[in-house]
């Protein structure tokens, strides 16, 4: 009886185990079909996947050289900012169209600016009288959204570059990456531009500066450039 219930036992024990291979084997397989059926393949700079093409893609150039820029955004943001442009000119038209879907995207952005550049800015002049005072935060806060306006157009935003050229069929397609910091690096080069607005209006250059900032912390919210972390 002892011997029957050790091979009843060791019988359990393999089909538990064939089981488990079967199962193991089975997840294993349906990974394996569904990548080798799957239209799309990663495309990747510096280790960080930027983008998935469609497998009939040639892929002509990878732009390496910002393979850290790419990973510290990634780390910081917890995700890539990128847009495809497509043309059947070349990849220089490609990356114009690239740019232009980037900032359609950032519309919100530099809208949502204005708006709390002029609330921020309000704090940050010393004017006695009320209307002088309005009148300095519309004159400061429409120079700055306008200097912000300029960093973000059709044909140009500040952070944006080219990482990926692909090609399906005589179309050519360029991936454009967004590094949201260039945004404030900008604005921080533009300093000396803000102490000399605030001067001219009667404002104290390091509120307005920190009201900017503010502003571009808040217009972020809640679109593409908004920090995950």
């Amino acid at each position: 009886m002892k011997v029957r219930k050790a091979q009843t036992d060791s019988t359990t024990l393999i089909i538990i185990g064939a089981g488990a291979l079967l199962a193991v084997a089975a997840v294993f397989g349906i990974l394996a079909f569904t990548g080798f059926f799957s239209p799309l393949k990663p495309v990747k700079v510096g280790g960080v996947t930027v983008a998935q093409v469609p497998k009939t893609a040639v892929v002509e150039w990878v732009n390496e050289t910002q393979s850290k820029r790419i990973n510290d955004v990634y780390k910081k943001y917890g995700r890539l900012i990128t847009e495809t442009g497509e043309s059947a000119l070349n990849y220089e038209a490609a990356r114009v169209d690239g740019i232009g879907k980037l900032a359609e995207r950032l519309k919100v952005f530099v809208e949502r600016f204005t708006e709390y550049a002029k609330a921020g800015l309000a704090n940050s002049v010393t004017a006695v009288d009320e209307k002088k005072k309005q009148e300095a935060v519309e004159k400061i806060s429409t120079e700055v959204s306008r200097m912000v306006q300029k960093m973000i157009t059709r044909t140009n935003v500040v952070g944006a570059v080219e990482i990926v050229h692909y090609r399906i069929g005589d179309a050519y397609y360029t991936i454009v990456l967004l590094d949201p910091e260039a945004i404030y690096q900008a604005i921080k080069a533009q300093e000396d531009v803000i102490q000399e607005l605030a001067r001219k209006y009667g404002a104290q250059s390091e509120a307005v500066f920190d009201a900017t900032r503010n502003a571009l912390d808040e217009a972020y919210k809640g679109t593409p450039l908004e920090n995950n972390q």
